[in-house]
C-alpha cells in the first residue's frame, strides 16, 4: 500500500472514529441511542404489556421516509406506543423547533429531551397521567445524559 493511500485511509477513518466515540447520547454499547432503543428501554422499565406495541411511524414526520425529497425539518425516527411517541432528530435545535411548534396544539403535551421529543398526542396517550409522563421524561433524560462508555 502506498503512503498516499495509507494517509488517505487514516484521514477518513480518524474523524469517523472520533465522532462515533464522542456521540454523547447515552450509548448502551450497541450503538448510538435511537428512538427505537428508547422505546425498548421504556418497555423494559415500565412493563411491555402496559406500554403497548411499538409502531414505526417515521414516514409521518419525515418527507424522505415517506418517499419524497429530504427536508431540513425531517425527523430521523418516530416510534409510537400507547403511552408516548418518541421522536428522534439530528440536532437539539430541530427537536426544540418541533416541540415549540406543536406544544401549543390543543391538549397535546410535547417535551424536549436533547435531540429527542416526547409527545402525548393520541387519545390513548392523552390518558397517561402527569406522574407517568414525568417518569418517562426522567428516564429518557437519564439515558441521554449517561456518559458514553470508554
Amino acid at each position: 500500500m502506498s503512503i498516499r493511500r495509507l494517509l488517505l485511509a487514516f484521514a477518513v477513518a480518524t474523524p469517523l472514529a472520533l465522532a462515533t466515540a464522542c456521540s454523547g447520547d447515552g450509548d448502551d454499547g450497541e450503538g448510538a441511542l435511537t428512538a427505537e432503543k428508547i422505546v425498548e428501554r421504556l418497555a423494559e422499565h415500565l412493563g411491555e404489556e402496559e406500554f403497548g406495541e411499538p409502531q414505526e411511524n417515521t414516514a409521518s414526520c419525515s418527507n424522505e421516509a415517506a418517499g419524497g425529497d429530504p427536508q431540513d425539518s425531517d425527523c430521523a425516527q418516530l416510534i409510537v406506543t400507547d403511552q408516548v411517541a418518541v421522536y428522534e432528530f439530528g440536532t437539539t435545535e430541530l427537536s426544540r423547533d418541533w416541540v415549540n411548534r406543536y406544544a401549543r396544539v390543543d391538549e397535546e403535551d410535547w417535551r424536549q429531551v436533547g435531540r429527542f421529543a416526547l409527545a402525548w398526542t393520541t387519545p390513548e396517550q392523552l390518558t397517561v397521567d402527569e406522574a407517568r409522563r414525568t417518569e418517562i421524561t426522567g428516564l429518557v433524560t437519564e439515558w441521554t445524559t449517561e456518559p458514553a462508555p470508554s
